[in-house]
């Protein structure tokens, strides 16, 4: 690399040395933590997580149908002998290159360990091969004698099956040769530009692809995983509020059931009274008519015998008389202590009802207090909410920052 001029206008430390600026601080620092393999093994770590959760939310979303799903999950995780060849054979080339983070996402990917044949296996397969050419051309011939297969089986196939695949790779083969050769006149143009410094250009141009996928991953799964709880936490919230309406409004009913059954029996209670008392009426007035009419028999006998006796008559015409104002007192005196006993009995009534018609009103009262609770804590959950919703854009923002500060 390049040596860094330092400019005379720069501050030097006690040792005459220039101090580091904040941009070659940072700089420094995150060339320091990409060559000790922390950015790797973050990228690594944050990709298979990702994956993990993709295979979880597809059996999740797969276990309503089990016996189907564990057939195809079987079809996805066993592999053929070929394909675990060459499994082992990636695996075992990243394993002695050291590319720990890469081969700890490859395994995960490939459906385990169990899906790939060590080195042993390779070579007894190799032996067992014994063509003289090396395991890698076989493979490549196997390859490409399985595209020719696939490409002339037209009978079955569509003619989008029907593609020659030799097309695409020779036309993979071109551009690469092309791409070679810009970069060998690039070469000849630029001869001064060292091998190290393209390496340096080409990491950089990998790092920022690898920062631009590592971020499109990131933010993919972050709304993924938002709209998974927003959803999770809206049905929760739906279910609550239903439970919680069905069994405030099952309350009212019954309430609503149980004062229209006390106001019925207090009906009842009002009708029988007053029909006992209406008969006990009637009998007073009988009994009082009958009375009148003895009166009145006895006063012809009376009269039948004034004849015979004036004095004597006289005498009891005014003992009579007497009577008389006294059963009129007595029936007047009846008839205020039956209203006085009627005024009474409605009073109670009127009291009674009175208070039915308060118990009914406080009762209201305390439910459209309860309503009032839950508009409260419907209120307070919606709060709760949006400070979630907060809470998790300061943390995106956070990290976005960060991810900056080491950018």
């Amino acid at each position: 690399m390049e040596g860094k001029v330092i400019p005379s206008t720069m501050a030097l430390d006690e040792d005459g040395k220039p101090l580091m600026s904040l941009e070659e601080m940072k700089e420094g620092m995150f060339q320091s933590i990409r060559d000790n393999g922390t950015v790797e093994l973050i990228r690594a770590q944050l990709r298979r997580q990702f994956i993990e959760k993709l295979q979880q939310h597809r059996l999740n979303d797969d276990r309503d149908d089990e016996n189907n799903a564990g057939r195809a999950n079987q079809d996805a995780v066993s592999s053929t002998p070929d394909e675990k060849l060459v499994h082992g054979l990636v695996a075992e080339y990243l394993a002695s290159k050291g590319l720990e983070n890469t081969l700890a996402v490859f395994i995960p990917e490939i459906g385990g360990s169990r899906n790939q044949v060590d080195s042993t296996t390779i070579l007894e397969k190799m032996e067992r091969v014994s063509t003289g050419h090396s395991l890698l051309f076989v493979l490549v011939k196997e390859l490409v004698r399985r595209f020719q297969l696939a490409t002339m089986d037209s009978g079955t196939q569509t003619a989008m099956d029907c593609f020659d695949h030799r097309i695409v790779l020779e036309n993979e083969l071109r551009r690469v040769e092309n791409s070679y050769l810009a970069e060998c006149a690039a070469q000849k143009l630029e001869p001064e530009k060292s091998l190290e410094e393209r390496m340096v250009q080409y990491q950089r141009e990998y790092d920022g692809i690898c920062e631009k996928r590592l971020q499109e991953e990131l933010e993919q799964y972050k709304s993924t995983e938002v709209a998974l709880v927003r959803a999770e936490e809206r049905k929760r919230f739906n279910r609550e509020v239903d439970n919680l309406r069905a069994s405030l409004l099952q309350e009212y009913r019954n309430k609503q059931e149980r004062l229209q059954e006390h106001e019925r029996e207090l009906e009842l209670a009002f009708v029988a009274r007053r029909t006992e008392l209406e008969t006990s009426l009637f009998e007073t007035r009988q009994s009082l008519f009958k009375d009148l009419e003895r009166l009145r028999v006895k006063e012809a006998e009376l009269q039948v015998k004034v004849e015979s006796d004036f004095r004597h008559f006289a005498s009891e015409t005014q003992r009579f008389q007497l009577w008389e104002e006294s059963v009129r007192t007595q029936e007047a005196n009846l008839e205020g202590i039956v209203g006085q006993a009627m005024r009474e009995k409605e009073r109670a009534w009127n009291i009674e009802r009175q208070q039915a018609l308060a118990d009914i009103q406080t009762k209201q009262d305390d439910l459209a207090d309860r309503e009032r609770t839950l508009a409260a804590e419907t209120g307070t959950v919606k709060t709760l909410k949006t400070q979630v919703v907060t809470l998790q854009q300061e943390v995106a923002a956070l990290e976005a920052a960060l991810s900056m500060n080491f950018a």
